[in-house]
């Protein structure tokens, strides 16, 4: 049985979504959050694709690199984006791979790099909502982004559904163990879309697990 993302079984507490590679998942699991620095990932790219790392180290891993530094993990209020996050892996490292294949294609527009063969993963994490409030100094999101959301989707207006299109929560690093409830392994070719989908009367909460492309779930101890 799974967690049910839209239960209340704290009032004070919302979910947050990480999505990353299962490797980096039990690794957080084990050792907390100790991801690898991002221009030794080009750089090793480069070399297993035999090509100069500095065609790789662009703009995206010197963000990455800042972003390693001050140990920052970037969540989201929605499974699903998190879910896409995971697939397509870290920002540097996608750009980085989408270079690449430009360069096998012989190409100079873009070029989408192909499927990651590795496993992934989406972590679930509870995390008081007064606590993350005074992580969120700048555009904090409202309390209706998150889930559990106990509104019937059926009754909002427009405005009221926007409201809760999934958004990016930037989480200090060393908390994602501390939160971290369950890990659930995710498909690594499902396209479910992570944005919020408008239908003829209609509305599919993106916030929520894709049935098509969740696996299963592991819970962590505490």
């Amino acid at each position: 049985m799974t967690i049910d993302l839209n239960a209340v079984e704290d009032p004070d507490a919302v979910w947050l979504f990480h999505g990353t590679s299962s490797q980096i998942a039990d690794a957080i699991v084990l050792n907390g959050w100790a991801p690898p620095e991002p221009k030794q990932v080009v750089r090793a790219l480069a070399v297993e694709h035999g090509v100069d790392p500095a065609q790789l180290l662009d703009e995206y891993a010197k963000q990455g690199a800042l972003r390693h530094a001050s140990s920052e993990a970037y969540c989201t209020t929605g499974w699903k984006m998190a879910a896409s996050y995971a697939r397509m892996g870290p920002e540097y490292q996608y750009f980085a791979r989408a270079n690449l294949e430009m360069q096998h294609l012989s190409v100079e527009r873009w070029a989408e790099p192909p499927s990651r063969e590795d496993e992934v993963s989406v972590l679930l994490l509870r995390i008081p909502w007064r606590l993350l409030q005074e992580f969120q100094l700048v555009n904090p999101p409202r309390r209706k982004s998150f889930l559990p959301d106990s509104r019937a989707w059926q009754t909002l207006v427009s405005d009221e559904v926007l409201d809760r299109s999934p958004v990016e929560v930037t989480l200090p690093g060393q908390h994602l163990r501390r939160y971290l409830v369950a890990i659930d392994r995710v498909r690594a070719d499902c396209t479910c879309n992570p944005a919020l989908v408008l239908g003829r009367g209609t509305v599919v909460d993106s916030r929520l697990r894709c049935d098509d492309c969740f696996l299963a779930e592991h819970l962590v101890s505490g």
